[in-house]
């Protein structure tokens, strides 16, 4: 069993756990749920989002200095640049996923 607390009364989102049940009204939107529950499964998989998110930020840093140095030297980067951003920005402005998929590969020119 998860003890659960959601974000509002919909339940549909939860925003933290406990180690154990708790009592009646002490905390809102309090809630008790099988582990195997979809909602609990995806609360479990935030830490491995946000740790590609990171890595996702420190990729799209870097390619701001590769960027930088085409730039510099009178070079217009290839348009797979842009796409390859693209696919990092995405991962960073979306809430939840799958920590499972890959970072996109940067171009090669």
């Amino acid at each position: 069993m998860a003890y659960v607390q959601f974000s509002d009364s919909s339940k549909t989102k939860i925003i933290s756990t406990f180690a154990s049940p708790q009592g009646e009204g002490v905390y809102e939107n309090y809630g008790e749920l099988e582990e195997t529950d979809e909602r609990y499964l995806a609360y479990l998989q935030l830490p491995a989002w946000n740790a590609l998110q990171g890595r996702a930020s420190t990729a799209l840093r870097d390619s701001d200095t590769v960027l930088m140095n085409f730039f510099s030297q009178g070079k217009t980067p290839s348009p797979d640049w842009n796409a390859y951003r693209d696919k990092l920005k995405n991962i960073l402005s979306t809430p939840e996923g799958d920590p499972k998929i890959n970072l996109p590969s940067p171009p090669t020119e």
